[in-house]
């Protein structure tokens, strides 16, 4: 349904939309390395962050077993 949402305004799905390109994805991903708090419940790895970037890049939308937090 939001994906529908998404299609009927016309709003970007994809980071490269936004002209992100799969370069910038190292500096994002320490970027949000950064800025997690050391309260959030999950522990947020590299791996992980950089596989939702990559994925958030192309448009792809990772199932959550997928990207084993």
């Amino acid at each position: 349904m939001l994906a529908e949402l998404l299609d009927q305004v016309g709003a970007p799905t994809r980071l490269a939309d936004l002209g992100m390109r799969e370069t910038d994805i190292p500096e994002a991903v320490q970027r949000v390395m950064s800025a997690v708090p050391s309260s959030n419940p999950v522990p947020v790895t590299e791996g992980a962050v950089t596989r939702l970037m990559s994925a958030a890049l192309t448009g792809d939308v990772p199932s959550m077993s997928r990207l084993s937090w």
